[in-house]
This record gives structure tokens, C-alpha cells and sequence, in this order.
């Protein structure tokens, strides 16, 4: 849960309020849902990432969903999660 909750903030905070529909995500959150494997796991894809910083994050574009990548204590060669964020938020007309 402290690694959904890091992406969610990460996202949040990088892209604003508008962009993702995080209503699952932030359903997980708030413990109104409690399949948190559905939303956390290991990156889909194994990439080699950036080592120069403590903790890293990166987006990601996967089919229709959002995701971050949580690489904890990156500059030691660290684990890295996948966060689904949620789909773009489609616009209002």
C-alpha cells in the first residue's frame, strides 16, 4: 500500500487533478477495495532504468492505463513495483 500511495502522490503531483480517472486507485486507498494485487506488482516490462537518484519514478503507457514505476533506493540497484494509476480522464464537453 506505502508503494500506491507514492505513485498516486507522484502522479498527482506531476500531472495535476484533470489527467488520470483514479477512482479505483484512490478506492484502494481509502480501503474501500482490498485487492491491492490488482493495482501493484512488478513492472510488466524488466527495462534497464536510471541508478542516480535514491527513489525514482517513471510513467508508463500500458494499452489504455496509466502507470508509475516505483524504483525504491534506484542508486543501490533497488526493487521496482508498477502502480496502475488509471485511464486518462476523458474530457467534458
Amino acid at each position: 500500500m506505502v508503494v500506491a500511495k507514492m505513485a498516486y502522490c507522484y502522479a498527482l503531483a506531476e500531472r495535476g487533478l484533470d489527467v488520470f480517472d483514479t477512482t479505483e486507485l484512490l478506492d484502494l486507498l481509502m480501503g474501500r477495495r482490498d485487492d491491492v494485487f490488482n493495482y501493484v506488482g512488478s513492472p510488466v516490462e524488466d527495462e534497464p532504468l536510471a541508478m542516480l537518484q535514491l527513489h525514482k519514478f517513471y510513467f508508463r503507457k500500458r494499452g489504455d492505463l496509466n502507470t508509475v514505476i516505483v524504483h525504491l533506493f534506484a542508486s543501490f540497484g533497488g526493487p521496482k513495483h508498477e502502480v496502475v494509476i488509471g485511464p486518462d480522464k476523458t474530457p467534458s464537453p
